[in-house]
């Protein structure tokens, strides 16, 4: 579909067939804009017909107008909002991912929490190794883990083992009783 200064221009050059030429006969009769400048139009026509009697330089006159215009049309303004391109934002998601890596995660997670140890540090009490059924609840082991006063130290391995550390041998003993008769939650207790 041509927009108004196309169809100006096909009017103006005589392109437009009977019915095109008559829709838009119309509408410059609705439209003052369209009025005043199939009149600059006009005035330009008139004095290229009097000044340039070559027909073939009014040809080249009326395509360099047409040019000039539709460059116009074509101009992108200079604060046009590019997206960035994929390399710039994956550079910007590795840069986040890194940051946030480095600087929130020891943030956050710099409180001692005495649940958990982590694993590249030594166990400094008694241990005892457990695994778990597969349908156990964390909310049940964590309450299980409270009531025998141990701590996850390790885990899970490759076979599915975690290690419990306790403060003394008598805790542990108590531990692994009490483990022992929860068949429901514990699969297997053993002293490494």
């Amino acid at each position: 579909m041509m927009d108004d200064n196309d169809r100006l221009l096909a009017y103006m050059q005589g392109r437009l067939d009977e019915a095109g030429a008559a829709a838009f006969e119309a509408d410059v009769a609705r439209s003052p804009d369209l009025q005043a400048e199939l009149a600059a139009l006009s005035a330009v026509a008139n004095v290229m017909a009097k000044d340039v009697p070559d027909e073939a330089a009014k040809d080249a006159g009326w395509a360099r107008l047409s040019r000039s215009i539709e460059a116009e049309q074509m101009r992108t303004p200079a604060n046009q909002n590019r997206r960035p391109s994929f390399a710039q934002a994956a550079g910007f998601a590795v840069a986040s991912v890194v940051a946030w890596q480095f600087f929130a995660v020891p943030f956050l997670t710099g409180s001692e929490d005495p649940a958990f140890v982590p694993v590249s540090e030594s166990t400094a009490g008694p241990t005892l190794r457990i695994a778990f059924t597969d349908d156990a609840r964390l909310a049940d082991i964590t309450a299980l883990l409270s009531a025998a006063g141990a701590v996850i130290t390790d885990g899970p391995s490759a076979v599915g083992l975690f290690t419990l550390e306790f403060p003394d041998e008598a805790a542990r003993a108590e531990a692994e009783a009490l483990l022992a008769d929860r068949s429901d939650l514990v699969i297997t207790v053993s002293r490494p």
